[in-house]
């Protein structure tokens, strides 16, 4: 098949979205599918930075420049676009960029990730207009959660749903860890929004000076601002490192004896929606495969994924103190450690490799 993936965001990337449309894009043509994934403008770095790998599938750019009213833009060209290269199947997280191309029948299918880019007035006429369309094939969903939305409250038909969580490219050997001298590591990667945990280790990282964190991710205006608030309290024992390359925030997990990821009641995306209601964090997929035991905050939408004390530690949100006695278990009991990512690991091989999404996804709307 012609499968084609448009992204609204410059390309490459280390921005999750584009992470993720690119992870998608690899995966459906390891499958040995024909992929094209498109972006309006060029973006910064190598793709193989962003995969861990050479990609497989091909890029082409729209643009120089962003234009006023860049969405629209985007999706006229895409559909022009479309006419000369004739895919198969579109796959896209952009329902503007989506609606005209279901309109003129090729077949097509959004990627859902909030209610709040699908809830306003003209994105619902939008919804509605793409899933009646003559292409329209359903929606993913990255979490039953947000399935449950979709279907209650936008009134999509549950059958035109597929949930689809987040995944990750498993390593195919964990380095071992180490031999346990020296003070804990715990390392945090991923965005520093306000409710997805980096905030929460500055109070946590005070109660432990036994151990010593690492906390990785953007943008630059937020690391820069948490790094100051750990200088000014005098926390030797926190290391703000800032947005790096997927790659070498993958390596950088590799390093630890514990991966957090203690997210708040409310998380907060880039452009201000709540979504603790319905993520799927690719980093906590990441965290799972990295061979390395995770705590993880206790949100429902994270039950779908992980199972308590069997993959990971879960603690409730918003309680340093749990956080606190969660890391020294694992500091007291390694075995418990080594038996948490153990587990872990082998969830993630079973059930949630991008090769087994696209499988999924291809098998329920690509035939």
């Amino acid at each position: 098949m012609r499968i084609l993936l448009p992204t609204l965001a410059p390309f490459p990337s280390s921005d999750a979205s584009v992470v993720q449309v690119a992870q998608m894009a690899q995966a459906f043509a390891a499958l040995g599918h024909d992929v094209l994934l498109v972006a309006p403008i060029p973006g910064a770095g190598s793709v193989a930075d962003v995969l861990g790998e050479e990609p497989r599938f091909s890029v082409r750019t729209l643009s120089r420049r962003v234009h006023r009213g860049q969405s629209y833009v985007h999706a006229l060209r895409i559909a022009a676009l479309a006419r000369r290269w004739r895919p198969d199947l579109v796959h896209s997280r952009n329902l503007r960029g989506s609606l005209l191309l279901a309109l003129r029948g090729v077949p097509t299918i959004l990627e859902a990730h909030t209610i709040g880019a699908l809830s306003g007035r003209q994105d619902r006429w939008a919804l509605r207009r793409l899933l009646a369309a003559p292409g329209g094939r359903g929606i993913v969903a990255i979490s039953a959660a947000l399935a449950h939305d979709l279907a209650s409250e936008l009134e999509v038909d549950a059958d035109r749903i597929l949930v689809a969580h987040d995944a990750v490219r498993p390593p195919t050997e964990v380095p071992p860890s180490r031999a346990g001298s020296g003070p804990l590591h715990v390392v945090y990667t991923g965005s520093l929004y306000p409710g997805k945990g980096a905030e929460a280790l500055i109070e946590v990282a005070r109660r432990c000076p036994w151990a010593r964190f690492s906390i990785a991710g953007g943008p630059d205006v937020r690391a820069a601002a948490l790094g100051s608030r750990a200088e000014a309290l005098g926390l030797s024992n926190l290391t703000v490192l800032g947005p790096l390359p997927p790659v070498a925030a993958r390596a950088l997990q590799v390093e630890a004896d514990v991966l957090v990821a203690p997210f708040s009641r409310r998380v907060e995306s880039d452009s201000g929606h709540d979504i603790a209601r319905w993520t799927s964090p690719m980093k906590l997929f990441e965290y799972l495969a990295s061979g390395r035991p995770t705590v993880v905050s206790d949100l429902p939408v994270l039950r779908e994924v992980v199972r308590p004390d069997v993959d990971a530690l879960m603690v409730p949100p918003d309680d340093p103190e749990a956080l606190v006695r969660a890391l020294e278990r694992l500091r007291d009991d390694p075995d418990l450690g080594v038996r948490l990512a153990t587990a872990a690991l082998e969830r993630v091989r079973d059930e949630f490799t991008w090769e087994l999404r696209a499988r999924r996804i291809l098998k329920r709307f690509g035939a």
